[in-house]
């Protein structure tokens, strides 16, 4: 294997324990929190925030009056971060460069960046409301390799670790090695380079 220059997180089920936020934390909060039962529409509502199409702001008008104390309440007291985590970046961050590449809302993203304090890990962010594209559309991961590409980074010297198998397909067909952190089964085709059952793990790859 090419000697790596770079680790990819994803975000949830990565550096945040839960994989399915939306169903597990986000829904669940907004039924007990608001009231508001409509699941479809949250999801709905979701992907569109994710994608850059409508705000925060946006997505809480009809489910809630208190933004952003609402929004806040949510990430503080849903989203916790892998206890793997951090002992894991601070070895990895002395030999190589580090990327987000995640499906998220942007604003809510940079809250929890600035709530737990590893903005200043990752050389590079890549999140899918600010380049209008989720993964596992390609356009995403391109936008990550071109960034990395001005770093004199290519993808074979890149690794990614995410823990859904669909999207560590794009990569591997773009040429990034790959790493399955598997929370539970994932039925999608695709065998990654590496499968891990912890974050400590890595380590053991590298």
């Amino acid at each position: 294997m090419e000697r790596i220059k770079c680790v990819v997180f994803d975000v949830m089920g990565v550096i945040f324990k839960e994989a399915h936020a939306v169903a597990n934390l986000l829904i669940p909060f907004i039924e007990r929190e608001c009231g508001y039962t409509r699941r479809d529409e949250i999801r709905r509502r979701y992907r569109e925030a994710s994608l850059g199409l409508i705000s925060a702001r946006d997505f809480w008008v009809g489910i809630s009056d208190d933004y952003p104390e609402i929004q806040r309440k949510y990430l503080d007291s849903c989203l916790m971060v892998d206890p793997d985590f951090f002992p894991t970046i601070e070895t990895l961050k002395r030999k190589y460069l580090l990327a987000i590449l995640s499906n998220d809302i942007g604003e809510w993203s940079k809250y929890l960046i600035d709530k737990h304090g590893y903005g200043e890990l990752f050389g590079e962010t890549v999140i899918s409301s600010d380049v209008q594209s989720r993964k596992p559309d390609e356009k995403i991961y391109r936008i990550l390799i071109g960034r990395l590409q001005a770093r004199q980074i290519i993808p074979h010297q890149c690794i990614f670790i995410d823990d859904r198998l669909k999207n560590l397909k794009t990569a591997k067909d773009l040429g990034i090695k790959t790493i399955h952190l598997k929370k539970e089964e994932d039925n999608f085709d695709f065998q990654p380079d590496f499968t891990l059952r912890t974050l400590r793990e890595i380590q053991k790859i590298l």
